[in-house]
Order: C-alpha cells, then structure tokens, then sequence
C-alpha cells in the first residue's frame, strides 16, 4: 500500500508509483515462476490523505492496471451515510477478495478464475491490446476471448450455420464474459491479406461473406454491427467464411449499438451509439471494399 499524506505530494502520482513498487517485486528472479503460473494477480490500495482507491493489477506480457473503485473518502460524514455505507461495502469486498486470492496463489491456478470443462493452458495472448488468447484444451488449439460485451446466443446460432466457430465453453467472470471457441485455421481479411489476392479472387470472396451475411440475417434472424475485414475470417483455400466477435450482435429489430463506439472505425452511415443496428450495415465495409474493384 502506497501511503501520501495528500493528494499531490511527493515526486510522482502516487498510482504510477504503486504500479512501480509492483513492477519491481515481480520482476525478482524468485518470482519468475510464480508469475507464470498465475500471473500474480493483485490490488492496489492507495491512500493520499484522507481518501483511499483500489486497483487490480495483473501480469500478462505486461503490467495492467484498472482501478475498481472511485477515490473514497475516509471522513465521519453523519449526513451522508449511503457513503459510509458504499465504503464500508469496498471494504468488505477488498477482504473477500483478499481471501479470494489467497485461495488462487495456494491453488497456482493458471489464471484467477476456474477453468472450464477440463484445464485450459495458455500459450501466448495474440494482440497486445485485447485479451484474445492462444490456448490449448484437452489436446487441442482454441481461442480464448474476455471481453464485457457478447452474445453467446449468436455466435451459438451463427455456427449451426457454419459461418462462425464452434462455441467450445463460456463463463462469466465478475464483469467480463470468456468466451472458448474453434481455432480457426486462415486469415482475417485485412488490408494486407486482402492485397495478395489478384481481382477475381478478390471478387470471388467478397461474394462469399455477403452469401454469409445474407444467410445470417434471413436464417439466423440476427445482425452482426461489426463485419469489418478484421472480423471475418477465411481458410487458406478461400471456401469458407466465418465471423467472429459477437458483441454487438443480436435479433433484427432489437440488437443496439453500444452507448461508445470508437472514433476511428469507418462505420456504415446511420450507425450511431445506442441506435439499433440495421441489416444494411452488416453489408457496408464488403459493398466498399467491392467498390475499390
């Protein structure tokens, strides 16, 4: 626990400088193993003055860091007892916790959460920034996703239809869904995959994902909201299409669009946060990459 008689005293942010007394235990040589096992899941307690912060700390390829509560105060404040109420709530939650982890470093449990349906080992995390994961699962390859939006009915759904891997395992964990799916064997259709196929094959493709997309609307009865080249995924040989990352998706007429979207997606025109997602925006970025033919 990092202790500043105030907020603002001292060298540096009294967070980063937690996050630096972490970095620095971990990295012990007597430590390497057990970083391994469970990648040394933990909280952070800082108290500046009066005011007291948790964060959990983990140790994937690096750091991370997210803060689970508001900086609370510590004052008597007998006029505001939902407050004292909400602190007294963090504190217990802090000691479940606690003990929670106890139990998780006695056990050395690959992860802080119960695998399922037989041990899942991880090999390696794919893109430093989402928590999609290389796993193996009773003797074969699987992706592992965390993530706080998913529809485990439609990505179920989709792959009856073939058009989406085979939903393995799911659990959900505090905030976060797991999702254990296929490993797919191909590509995702980005730009550089998608520039080294000549025109015809190009063409032959695109016509593919919007078989795929029409057979997900009209069978399924379901839209997807992010059909973008990174989520569509094709085998080496270019016969089969799937998609992937169901968070936003969900029943035509139903399924909405998260209250944030990212500023630096083209979307489809007419996507807007919290508005419903339309059939035809499934078929925006395929139709524009078309258009480049």
């Amino acid at each position: 626990m990092e202790v500043k008689p105030e907020i603002g005293k001292g060298k540096c942010c009294v967070y980063m400088e937690g996050l630096h007394y972490k970095g620095i235990f971990a990295a012990q040589a007597s430590m390497e193993s057990l970083v391994k096992k469970c990648c040394l899941p933990s909280f952070l307690g800082i108290l500046a003055g009066p005011y007291f912060q948790v964060h959990g700390t983990i140790f994937l390829q690096n750091l991370h860091c997210d803060p689970l509560t508001p900086l609370y105060p510590l004052f008597v404040l007998p006029h505001d007892r939902k407050m004292m109420l909400t602190l007294a709530r963090c504190f217990k939650a802090l000691k479940n916790g606690i003990q929670t982890l106890e139990k998780t470093y006695v056990s050395s449990s690959k992860f802080p959460w119960e695998n399922l349906e037989g041990t899942l080992d991880y090999i390696n995390q794919l893109f430093s920034s989402k928590q999609l994961y290389l796993a193996k699962m009773q003797g074969s390859y699987r992706f592992v996703k965390f993530t706080e939006l998913y529809n485990y009915e439609a990505h179920s759904s989709c792959s009856k239809y073939g058009i989406a891997p085979a939903l393995v395992a799911r659990k959900v964990v505090g905030r976060f869904k797991m999702v254990v799916m296929e490993f797919l064997r191909g590509h995702s259709l980005t730009e550089e995959y998608l520039e080294t196929l000549n025109v015809d094959e190009k063409r032959n493709l695109f016509d593919k994902v919007k078989d795929a997309i029409r057979l997900m609307h009209h069978d399924c009865k379901l839209v997807h909201g992010d059909l973008r080249g990174p989520n569509i995924v094709v085998n080496d040989d270019r016969s089969k299409v799937w998609f992937v990352d169901f968070e936003f998706a969900g029943d035509i007429g139903v399924a909405k669009y998260p209250p944030f979207l990212s500023k630096g997606v083209d979307w489809s025109p007419g996507v807007e946060a919290g508005k419903k997602i339309q059939e035809e925006h499934d078929y925006f970025w395929v139709n524009k990459q078309l258009g480049k033919l």
